[in-house]
């Protein structure tokens, strides 16, 4: 009677530690299937080009940047932006670093507003960026400052750090890859506006655009 009884236990113990198992590999599936499904959806690319009347970072030449939008599920991380911007500039500097700027309607009130209030992304090509940024705007900027362009907050400048959103790489033939994540609660895109900049250390100059991109953000 005991021997059956054990066998008994040993049964249920064996049977509760298999569903435990599936349990388990079914989650595990599941998020995987998820992820999948995120990493999976289609990039929604927009493509701005600059004539060389228009702009001096690429002389003689158009400038393009092509931005590509896409959501991805990362485990740690949950929902985040993954962005790739490219921009053709034909020169790198070593010792100053060139500007990719990013602004999102992050107050939800319809506007890019000048200064802070939308917490601007200051992204160098050193793979660093700054604590706090501002965004001139209007005409004459910020200390005279060219509008449309992302600085340092003037009030928060407490130097460089390691960028926690973004890597840049340059290519001698293609120019600058910027791979950018931003978690999605810092990125309040109910209105769907973004500004893009980009400085030029080398020539002094920056181009900007502003754009609205609903068609793909509503899932």
């Amino acid at each position: 009677m005991t021997k059956v009884r054990n066998i008994v236990k040993f049964a249920l113990a064996f049977v509760l530690v298999a569903s435990l198992f599936l349990n388990v590999l079914f989650g595990l599936m599941l998020v995987s299937r998820r992820q999948t499904e995120e990493e999976d959806r289609p990039k929604h690319s927009f493509t701005f080009v600059w004539g060389p009347d228009k702009q001096t970072i690429v002389n003689g030449s158009e400038l393009r940047l092509v931005m590509d939008f896409k959501w991805v599920n990362y485990p740690n991380w949950g929902k985040t932006l993954s962005i790739v911007a490219k921009i053709n500039d034909d020169d790198f500097d070593a010792f100053h670093d060139d500007i990719l700027g990013l602004v999102f309607d992050r107050n939800d009130n319809g506007v890019l507003d000048p200064g802070g209030w939308d917490y601007p992304f200051f992204l160098l090509t050193s793979n660093e960026t700054v604590m706090k940024a501002y965004l001139v705007w209007g005409e004459p900027g910020y200390g005279g400052l060219p509008s449309g362009i992302v600085i340092p907050d003037p009030a928060f400048n407490w130097g460089y750090e390691d960028s926690p959103f973004h890597t840049c790489t340059f290519d001698n033939a293609t120019g600058y890859t910027f791979n950018i994540n931003i978690i999605a609660h810092r990125v309040n895109l109910d209105k769907h506006i973004v500004l893009v900049s980009f400085q030029d250390y080398g020539s002094g100059d920056h181009v900007f655009v502003i754009f609205d991109f609903e068609e793909w953000f509503i899932h």
